[in-house]
């Protein structure tokens, strides 16, 4: 079944188009943690589950539609790296020194990476993002380079269970840490996707981006490379085989499967656009060595394989043919390369501006002692953000927040953690007791406000009624 036709529009094209046009906009790094971010991101995020569910339905994009008639693609790639440069300079340095009240607002500046990198990969399914992309396209492709080539080398962990050690942490310092290792993981299996869909429309891009990714950073080695980890699929505490499809952990029903996982799916389809492609195959040239790496592949292709991409026949064969020929051991140099030098990974800061930007976001958003006045308001803008009715859509089944297994009792109070039991329940108040309250307590001006705004819906109604009334008396 379909669930994304039950969904209801989170926003409407007339005010995603006010929203894209006027209210998106690039974030300085020095604004990240303030309430002008914690709005622009929740714009984001509205933004980001529309675009999922057209993708879902296979409708009109009108999302993307204005994010390329406002040009605001690039804003979108840049602030990508404004985000990275957060979490690799920033972060850091000010873990350590942030209050415990605060995490959760931590929480969401690191998230917003995975927000802005999910709305480039329902965007660059389609060519015209890719071309509105412009020169910042290489950027991209060197963004997802490297997020693959850390879970390759083990830089990036695969995380499969969210084990009791995790939940918990003896610190909101550590508990965020996992937290943004679990982000990490998601963002780069999400440039796997982003990767297949540049080769899909590489023919219509400039000339220098294929020489950029097939010669530059040789992709379809790397793609060699991680099909062979295939970090998409993992063996969980109890031995159970998991796939990951949709940001969650899946358990395979039968051990024996022939289940294509859909990210080994993008691999195969991305190797296949390199390396038949007849445009990429006159640029990127074969030595022994590539070959030696490239040849690794055919113990993967199978009937099985074919069944679920015929065309990986033809790579099969082609593979084949390879074998049989000899190359050159040292690349032929080629001295009129047009080649295009990424701007955005390129701009590093310097200690000294990481210090500086640091103690003032410490001092502006995180102070020490944090007003419960602007604590509050902040949360009231986090909570807004998933208050709609769709979020439940995007939810997975409640785990229990203690041992992770499946949940059915809700915390009465705050109603936004879950338990399997009384013990659970007992064992992570402790940790729980402090959010607790104030989650309650948002929770009941959230709907005091509610509570407010129908009852003065419905006295707009009754005033609109006995003026109907008295007008059809004097009639």
């Amino acid at each position: 079944m379909n669930k994304a036709k039950y969904l209801n529009d989170v926003l409407t094209s007339m005010e995603a188009e006010d929203i894209i046009s006027n209210k998106v906009k690039l974030m300085p790094i020095d604004k990240i943690g303030s309430e002008e971010f914690l709005i622009h991101h929740s714009l984001l995020e509205r933004l980001n589950m529309q675009a999922i569910k057209n993708a879902l339905l296979g409708g009109d994009d009108f999302i993307l539609e204005y994010f390329v008639t406002y040009e605001k693609i690039k804003e979108l790639i840049a602030e990508l790296f404004t985000i990275s440069n957060f979490k690799s300079y920033i972060y850091p340095r000010i873990k350590s020194r942030i209050p415990e009240n605060a995490f959760c607002k931590v929480y969401i500046c690191l998230y917003h990476e995975a927000v802005v990198v999910n709305l480039l990969e329902n965007f660059f399914f389609h060519v015209t993002a890719c071309q509105a992309s412009e020169d910042f396209i290489i950027d991209v492709i060197e963004y997802c380079y490297n997020k693959i080539s850390k879970v390759i080398n083990n830089k990036i962990k695969i995380i499969v269970d969210v084990n009791q050690e995790n939940l918990n942490a003896k610190t909101s310092e550590e508990e965020s840490d996992n937290k943004n290792e679990e982000i990490e993981f998601y963002t780069s299996m999400a440039c796997i996707s982003i990767i297949r869909y540049i080769t899909d429309h590489l023919n219509s891009l400039p000339f220098p981006v294929r020489n950029h990714i097939m010669n530059n950073k040789d992709t379809p080695l790397l793609l060699v490379s991680l099909m062979e980890l295939k970090p998409w699929i993992k063996e969980n505490e109890k031995k159970e085989q998991l796939y990951f499809e949709n940001n969650v952990w899946n358990k395979m029903k039968d051990q024996s499967s022939n289940k294509l996982p859909k990210l080994e799916a993008q691999v195969w389809i991305a190797l296949f656009n390199l390396l038949m492609g007849a445009e990429n195959n006159k640029k990127y040239e074969i030595t022994e060595f590539r070959k030696s790496q490239l040849l690794r592949l055919r113990k993967y292709l199978n009937e099985s394989l074919y069944d679920h991409i015929p065309p990986l026949n033809l790579l099969f064969r082609a593979l084949e043919e390879m074998s049989l020929i000899d190359y050159s051991s040292v690349p032929t140099s080629n001295p009129f390369v047009v080649e295009m030098i990424p701007i955005l990974s390129n701009k590093k800061i310097s200690e000294e501006d990481a210090k500086r930007i640091s103690e003032k976001i410490l001092n502006d958003y995180f102070p020490v002692n944090y007003d419960k006045e602007s604590f509050r308001r902040e949360m009231d803008i986090i909570s807004r953000i998933y208050n709609v009715n769709n979020i439940e859509y995007f939810m997975d089944d409640p785990k229990c927040a203690g041992c992770a297994k499946d949940a059915t009792n809700r915390c009465s109070k705050c109603k936004s953690e879950w338990y399997c039991g009384k013990d659970c329940q007992i064992k992570r108040w402790k940790m729980h007791k402090q959010i607790c309250a104030q989650m309650a307590e948002l929770n009941n001006q959230t709907n005091d406000r509610a509570s407010e705004n129908l009852i003065k819906e419905v006295e707009k109604i009754q005033i609109t009624q006995v003026k109907t009334k008295e007008f059809d008396e004097l009639d």
